[in-house]
C-alpha cells in the first residue's frame, strides 16, 4: 500500500491520533474534526444540527495547552482542537478572527463531503464504547449522504491487529493493537493504521465492483483465461534469463493430472519478475482479474519472497507465500483491474531470491473476480 491511500479517510475523532497517523504517512488533509478531541455526544449532535452555530462570533474561544500551543474550543459543540501555533500572546484577538473562519471553511467542506459520501469516515472507539455506539453513529453519517464508517477498536484474540470485517452495510470494524496515550498521541501504531486503511479500502473496492456488476445485469462469466494451464505447455510461457525450467514428475502435483514445473534462479533476482503468461487478447476492459498459482517451497529455499505480479498494472490485493510452510502446496494470487481500453494481461511469478534458489510451480489461473476459485479434484492443497 502506498501512503497517499490515508487521504480517502477522514477522521472523526475521538482525538487526534488518526490525523497525527496522516501526518506521519506524509499528508496534511483539511478537515474540521481532524486535529480536534470531539466527544461522542457533541459529534452526533453536530452531525444532527450541520454543526450550526460553529460560525457565530462567540463560539470558537481560545485555550492553552500546557506546551503554549494556542487550542481553539467550541462552546457548543465542546471540541478542542490544535492549531499548531505556539505563543503569540499578543496577538490573540487576530488568531480567534482568521480561526473562525478557517472553521467556517472547513464546516463548509466536511458538509460536502458527507453530502458526496466519496471518503471513509473514521472513528476511534472509546474503552466503554459498542457497536450500538458505532450504529448510531452511522445512522448520523447516512442521514448527509451515503457515508461508509470505519469503527476502530482494540484488538482481541479473534480480530488481530490491522484486520478490518464488514459489520453490517456501509460499516467497517477495524481492529488495532493499541491506541496511543492521550497524553502522548505521537506514540501510534502507524503500521496498524496504514494496515486498517487499505483493508478497509480494498473492501470498499470489492462492494463497488460487486455493484457494478450487479447494475449492469447478469452475463456470461468465463472460467480459467488460461485453461491449458494445467498441463503448462510451452506457447506464450516467457521464462526470464534468471531462472532455468523444467517439467518435474518427482513432485506430486497439487491437482490430479497437472504438470509441476520447477524453478531454479541462475541469477540473484531483488522483486523481479521471472516466469510470465502473456495473454495477447480478449479480457474485459475495465474489469477486476485475479491471477493465482500453487507454489510448493522447499525446507532449504534461501529467499525472502514468492508471489505474483500483474506486469504493468496496479494491484489491488496481493497474498504472497508463506514461506514457513515448507514442502507443501499453497496458492498465491494477485487482484488488478484491467485499465480501460486494453484487453491484454501478463501475469507473473515474481521471486526474491538469490541464485541457486528453487521451488516448484503449478496450476496457473487467470480468471473474472475477486478472490481466484477453486481447482476441482485438489489433493494436499494447503491454500
Amino acid at each position: 500500500m502506498t501512503d497517499h491511500l490515508l487521504a480517502k479517510f477522514e477522521s472523526l475523532g475521538d482525538n487526534c491520533e488518526f490525523g497525527i497517523a496522516q501526518r506521519f504517512a506524509g499528508h496534511e488533509p483539511l478537515g474540521l474534526l481532524r486535529l480536534a478531541f470531539t466527544p461522542m455526544p457533541c459529534l452526533l449532535d453536530g452531525l444532527d444540527s450541520r454543526f450550526s452555530g460553529l460560525d457565530d462570533p462567540d463560539d470558537l474561544q481560545i485555550d492553552r495547552d500546557p506546551n503554549d500551543e494556542i487550542m481553539m474550543v467550541s462552546r457548543r459543540y465542546h471540541l478542542r482542537y490544535h492549531t499548531n501555533i505556539f505563543g503569540r500572546h499578543d496577538e490573540a484577538d487576530a488568531i480567534r478572527l482568521a480561526q473562525q473562519r478557517h472553521a467556517q471553511f472547513l464546516r463548509r467542506r466536511l458538509l460536502e463531503d458527507l453530502d458526496l459520501g466519496h471518503k471513509t469516515m473514521v472513528r476511534k472507539a472509546e474503552a466503554h464504547q459498542t457497536l450500538a455506539d458505532a450504529q448510531r453513529l452511522l445512522a448520523a453519517l447516512r442521514a448527509h449522504g451515503p457515508n461508509t464508517l470505519l469503527w476502530v477498536s482494540v484488538a482481541d484474540e479473534t480480530h488481530p491487529p490491522g484486520s478490518v470485517q464488514v459489520t453490517e452495510p456501509h460499516l467497517l470494524h477495524g481492529r488495532i493493537s493499541r491506541f496511543a496515550p492521550y497524553d502522548r498521541v505521537p506514540d501510534l501504531c502507524l503500521t496498524d493504521w496504514k494496515e486498517i486503511c487499505e483493508g478497509a479500502h480494498l473492501l470498499r473496492l470489492i462492494k463497488a465492483a460487486a455493484g457494478e456488476q450487479r447494475r449492469a445485469g447478469p452475463r456470461h462469466v468465463p472460467g480459467n483465461v488460461l485453461p491449458e494451464t494445467a498441463a503448462m505447455p510451452p506457447p506464450w510461457w516467457q521464462p526470464s534469463p534468471a531462472i532455468e525450467t523444467w517439467l518435474d514428475p518427482s513432485i506430486p502435483p497439487p491437482i490430479a493430472g497437472a504438470g509441476v514445473m520447477a524453478v531454479r534462479t541462475v541469477q540473484d533476482c531483488n522483486l523481479r519478475a521471472v516466469f510470465n503468461r502473456f495473454v495477447p487478447d480478449g479480457l474485459a476492459s475495465g474489469s477486476l482479474y485475479v491471477a493465482s498459482m500453487y507454489v510448493r517451497i522447499p525446507a532449504d529455499f534461501q529467499g525472502t519472497l514468492v508471489g505474483m505480479v500483474f506486469d504493468g498494472f496496479a494491484s489491488l490485493r496481493v497474498e504472497n507465500a508463506d514461506l514457513t510452510r515448507q514442502d507443501q502446496w499453497q496458492r498465491v494470487f494477485i487482484l488488478a483491474r484491467i485499465p480501460e481500453g486494453l484487453s491484454v494481461a501478463n501475469p507473473a511469478l515474481i521471486l526474491t531470491a538469490p541464485a541457486g534458489s528453487m521451488l516448484h510451480m503449478s496450476c496457473w489461473k487467470l480468471e473474472l473476480g475477486l478472490i481466484p476459485t477453486a481447482w476441482p479434484n485438489t489433493a494436499g492443497e494447503a491454500g
